[in-house]
């Protein structure tokens, strides 16, 4: 090996080695080492999505390893702070025999000011003092940079170590300056003139600037109007230098703008084998509930469990929810319950309500209805929407609480300030039936009608059933047709059965017996008993199955 005179060396060195291999992990460690220069990241990732199923290929890293650390043994400081950094990244401890602290040293003894920084570094977090004498040397050792960390022990001169740093040309310093600036700053104008730091920064490839400027594009932080082209623009500079985070951010983007956009699976998988939680949560609740095979819900499961692995909490509910159904795994409600603690003890409301309808329905665990009504009280008090309809639900229903309807009607009403469809129909029927408030059918039509277009199929029947007999409306059964088929497409039994009558009598729409016995059939066969006893009058001669759904037989 030629002796390694630079980063892009280095980096040219260990893709020498690692570009034939067929293991995934050796390509995503390349990945890492060279993130924040310009180096072969997107045709790494690629390849370790490639070989990603490759479970058993041997690796090449003992090989790029043993050669960094004879050119460390022969004096090379470049190799010392990378054989070090490679430690801290938790590479294979028996591909490196000695830890970052002796590498560190090493260089510290050569005079290499970035290896006395990272040892300063690591001192910091037992010996402060140690920290900024270390500190202090690599800036006689002509590493400029070192004064950003300094920065953090000298409070009396920390913006002009920022400054000092910055001024050194260092990217990630560029960034901290800018940064520190853009929080002190009190004008649009001074924005303005500080984020030039952080955009220097980005473009000299401190991907952890591009992920700032992205997220502050897309949202429209920081007084900046919200531009997502940019934004965009800023995540793919990241996503060029390695950055996960900017690979899932972007991959995120654009999979919620289609479930099938391919380029944003493509960047979140690249993101998620990077090991960001974040993209490995919405890969895996992709792959999980819009997945088209058992194969894709699986791999699903897969990356979700690596998410929750690391405590995160949406990941840690889809799992649970995951083993509950039956999706992508067996079904396994002691799974999912041990899930949902792990996700409680964390504080994630979205597994306090979900344990606490279990505890509702005594589902896998006792039915304990005080106990249901604590974690929703847990979970709303989060602000979770489905925790504070359920909520709403044990007020109303005095389970596990005194029963207080205008309590019910307040939770219902902060549910569907948040358009939550259950919460929004809960409300209409509220003012319909004078449930904690006084009754207002002209309030229960606007609350139902806005029900109906989030999707609750109940509140298409009531608005159907007040439509058909003129309750708070004026009677217009063609109008109550259009509210009962929606409802009826959703298969719900009740609207079946009351679009049937209409066909039977003509009311709204053309007579027609034959439309009338086919949605009653499907309203029977969905257990409903008004629509059993309907067929059971108007079709005397009922054929064997119609007879079967009527006595119950199998």
């Amino acid at each position: 090996m030629e002796e390694v005179l630079n980063e892009q060396s280095l980096d040219e060195h260990i893709w020498s080695i690692l570009a034939c291999s067929e293991n995934a992990h050796d390509l995503l460690h390349y990945v890492h080492h060279a993130e924040n220069r310009d180096g072969r990241h997107e045709l790494a990732l690629d390849a370790a999505q490639y070989y990603w199923g490759n479970k058993c290929q041997a690796s090449l890293m003992i090989g790029v390893s043993h050669s960094l650390v004879k050119q460390a043994e022969a004096g090379n400081t470049i190799a010392m702070f990378h054989l070090g950094r490679w430690h801290s990244l938790g590479y294979k401890t028996q591909w490196i025999e000695r830890d970052e602290l002796y590498w560190y040293e090493q260089g510290r003894l050569l005079g290499d000011g970035r290896c006395t920084t990272q040892l300063a570094k690591i001192k910091a977090g037992s010996d402060v003092p140690a920290a900024i004498e270390l500190l202090r040397e690599a800036i006689d050792q002509g590493y400029l940079p070192a004064y950003c960390y300094l920065a953090d022990h000298e409070p009396q001169n920390h913006d002009l170590h920022l400054q000092t740093a910055a001024k050194s040309g260092d990217p990630f310093s560029m960034y901290c300056y800018g940064y520190q600036l853009m929080g002190v700053a009190q004008t649009m104008e001074e924005r303005e003139s500080h984020i030039d730091w952080i955009k220097r920064a980005a473009t000299a490839g401190e991907s952890a600037a591009s992920l700032y400027l992205g997220l502050m594009f897309l949202y429209g932080k920081d007084g900046f109007d919200p531009d997502r082209e940019t934004a965009y623009e800023w995540f793919r500079l990241g996503a060029k230098y390695g950055n996960a985070k900017c690979l899932g951010a972007l991959g995120r983007e654009l999979l919620h703008q289609s479930n099938e956009n391919s380029e944003g699976k493509r960047l979140l998988m690249h993101a998620a084998m990077l090991g960001d939680m974040y993209a490995q949560s919405t890969l895996g609740f992709h792959q999980l509930w819009h997945g088209q095979s058992p194969e894709e819900q699986s791999l699903g499961v897969e990356w979700l469990t690596a998410a929750a692995q690391q405590d995160h909490k949406y990941a840690i509910y889809n799992i649970g929810e995951a083993h509950l159904r039956g999706k992508g795994t067996p079904q396994n409600m002691a799974e999912a319950v041990r899930w949902y603690e792990k996700g409680i003890a964390l504080g994630s409301a979205d597994c306090q309500s979900a344990m606490g309808y279990l505890h509702f329905m005594g589902k896998g665990v006792p039915e304990d209805e005080t106990k249901a009504h604590e974690l929703f009280q847990l979970a709303s008090l989060q602000g979770d929407t489905w925790g504070t309809y359920l909520l709403g639900l044990s007020y109303a229903g005095g389970h596990g609480v005194a029963k207080d309807l205008k309590v019910a009607l307040d939770c219902f009403l902060q549910a569907a300030e948040k358009n939550d469809s259950a919460a929004t129909f809960k409300v209409g029927r509220a003012f319909l039936m004078g449930e904690g408030i006084e009754k207002n059918k002209g309030a229960a039509v606007k609350w139902l009608r806005q029900a109906a277009r989030l999707g609750s199929s109940d509140a298409n029947v009531y608005l159907g059933l007040m439509l058909v007999y003129g309750d708070g409306v004026e009677e217009n059964p063609t109008e109550a047709a259009k509210w009962f088929r929606k409802a009826a497409d959703d298969n719900d039994p009740r609207a079946l059965r009351e679009l049937g009558l209409l066909y039977a009598d003509g009311k709204g729409v053309a007579k027609d017996m034959a439309e009338a016995q086919r949605l009653m059939a499907t309203a029977a066969s969905l257990n409903d008993d008004e629509a059993k006893e309907w067929l059971e009058e108007h079709c005397p001669q009922k054929p064997d199955w119609l007879v079967k759904l009527r006595t119950g037989e199998s």
